[in-house]
């Protein structure tokens, strides 16, 4: 399936480097002959847009600069619109601050058309496809003229509009399973450290640190691919990114079978907790 992922992206540069080098590094430039990389730029001021630009030049993603913050939802309904526009068969949502983990992630896209869903993420316990890893089948997308929200939850938005109109939402473990990994709260704690009081996110009470879902090995499954990531990428520069994208050798990541949380179960945590029982769960 012809397929346009679009991640929204707004001074997370290392984090969007990370996702961008994940998607080639684990999954594989030749496994993604029907995928384009859309990333849609909400003004960022740090070393994003070096960066970003650079993965264009060499043919690795696509760029929107948007010259006003637009934040999330609307960024997201730009990919929309060029997917519409180019006639993609499949709309993939993710967030920066994700990284992919397994290869299989890719087969997502035939599980969906093969349960012919016309909308697929991990199910929370809000009933909501969250929008870390999120697909739309575009034909059903066009037919109810979907779109994203701004403001509140735009997963859950999407989800009720797909739902409202009585559309195929399937369930998929993206997290559950780790096919990849969501941080959690990474462009809010940006927001937060460089003082970005204009933005409407700055004053928001919500706790800023990652918090992984609840999941105590996500931090540090998450910890072993930054010792990979910063191998290949000692110092975050255009070049660096770029060549380490662009390498021919495969990560393959020794992961658990499953997640030992159910998800979006119990209290988020900050980076830190459960960490020992953790490494002894995995007995390292």
């Amino acid at each position: 399936m012809k397929t346009l992922i679009t991640i929204a992206n707004y001074n997370t540069a290392d984090l969007i480097s990370q996702l961008i080098f994940s998607i080639y590094r684990i999954i594989g430039k030749q496994k993604l002959q029907n995928v384009e990389i859309l990333v849609v730029d909400n003004l960022s001021t740090d070393n994003s847009r070096p960066i970003l630009s650079a993965l264009e030049e060499a043919g690795l993603i696509r760029t929107i600069f948007n010259k006003s913050q637009k934040y999330h939802a609307m960024a997201l309904n730009q990919g929309l619109r060029v997917a519409r526009r180019e006639g993609y068969e499949l709309f993939w949502a993710m967030d920066s601050d994700t990284v992919v983990l397994r290869s299989q992630i890719i087969h997502a896209a035939e599980y969906m058309q093969k349960r012919q869903a016309e909308l697929m993420g991990q199910i929370g316990y809000k009933r909501e496809a969250h929008i870390s890893c999120l697909l739309m089948d575009m034909k059903a997308t066009n037919e109810i003229n979907a779109r994203f929200v701004h403001g509140g939850s735009p997963s859950r938005s999407i989800t009720a509009l797909y739902r409202g109109h009585k559309r195929k939402i399937i369930n998929y473990p993206f997290r559950s399973r780790y096919y990849m990994l969501h941080i959690g709260c990474g462009t809010r704690k940006v927001i937060k450290e460089i003082g970005d009081t204009q933005n409407e996110w700055y004053d928001d009470p919500a706790d800023c640190n990652p918090w992984y879902h609840a999941d105590p090995l996500a931090p540090i499954i998450h910890d072993e691919f930054i010792q990979i990531f910063t191998q290949d990428v000692p110092k975050l520069t255009p070049d660096a990114v770029v060549r380490a994208c662009l390498k021919d050798n495969l990560i393959e990541l020794d992961l658990p079978d499953r997640a030992p949380l159910p998800d979006n179960m119990g209290r988020p945590i900050a980076r830190g907790r459960e960490i020992i029982a953790a490494e002894q769960q995995l007995h390292l």
